[in-house]
Order: C-alpha cells, then sequence, then structure tokens
C-alpha cells in the first residue's frame, strides 16, 4: 500500500509497532492515519482510542483499509474509536 501511495504523490511515514506513532505525529501531524487492526507489539483500536483521546491529534482521521471493512463495522460505535457515526 505505502508503494501505491507514494508512486500516487502521497508522503507516507510507516510505524511498525504503535510506539512512536504519537510523538511523531504530535511534531508534525499527518492529513490522515492509515491503520491496520492487527499492529506487531500493539493494536490498531487501541492506537484509534489514543488517536481519539489525544486533543492535538483528535481531529486527524483515522482510516482502515476497506478489506477489514465487515470487522469495521462490527466495531463503529466502540465507545472512544469513532464518537460521531459515519454514514
Amino acid at each position: 500500500m505505502q508503494h501505491h501511495l507514494e508512486a500516487a504523490g502521497f508522503a507516507t511515514r510507516l510505524f511498525v509497532t504503535p510506539a512512536n506513532l504519537i510523538p511523531d505525529a504530535e511534531r508534525t501531524p499527518p492529513a490522515l492515519f492509515l491503520l491496520d487492526i492487527m499492529v506487531p507489539g500493539g493494536d490498531g483500536l487501541d492506537v484509534c482510542r489514543r488517536l481519539r483521546a489525544n486533543a492535538a491529534l483528535s481531529t486527524i482521521p483515522p482510516k482502515i483499509p476497506q478489506g477489514l471493512k465487515p470487522l469495521v463495522d462490527s466495531i463503529r460505535f466502540v465507545p472512544g474509536i469513532n464518537p460521531r457515526p459515519t454514514g
């Protein structure tokens, strides 16, 4: 996915684990977060909760690839992950 985004002209930053994601994003906020539910050394849902709880990052949308859409639909309204219903 990173290759395709960069080929289309998007700048990307890859984090193999969520450990440095929040501090790095606070220094240089991205336009969006493209996340996976399953990440080594962490949990993508926990990352979403942490992003939503961070005042500096809470307005930046987290997106999960469409391949996980059935799972995302089942967790759409988990408190702290997506506080607003989406259409």
